[in-house]
């Protein structure tokens, strides 16, 4: 079966090469707040308990978020075990990073202040 591959970045605009994404991950600090919507990688799967999302590509995996330090939301969705096997450690060590652990706590003050304001 063929594997299949659907990159999205940056809204609307045209799907860039995965090669451009895999740099940014290397270079640029993940945006840790969508650690709370899926860590970044989530299983396609639908929402109702009905089985996966593509039933013809039923172990496809999503990759989805944005950088903290540059705007740069991507979401790919891919069943290609290659593209999965290279993701994943490389989104994972990028939230290994000070940097990544930096902003993480900058978030979490960034929500509290909000919280405080809204309850104020």
């Amino acid at each position: 079966m063929a594997t299949r591959t659907i990159i999205q970045s940056n809204g609307m605009g045209a799907p860039q090469p995965i090669e451009a994404l895999i740099d940014m991950l290397k270079t640029h600090t993940l945006c840790p707040s969508f650690e709370r919507i899926s860590n970044f990688i989530g299983d396609c799967q639908r929402a109702d308990g009905n089985g996966p999302l593509y039933p013809e590509h039923p172990d496809t995996v999503q990759f989805f978020g944005n950088f903290w330090d540059y705007s740069h939301v991507f979401c790919v969705r891919t069943d290609d075990p290659e593209l999965i096997a290279t993701l994943t450690p490389l989104i994972r060590a990028n939230q290994a990073t000070q940097a990544y652990q930096d902003a993480k706590a900058q978030e979490a003050e960034h929500r509290a202040y909000w919280t405080r304001r809204s309850e104020a």
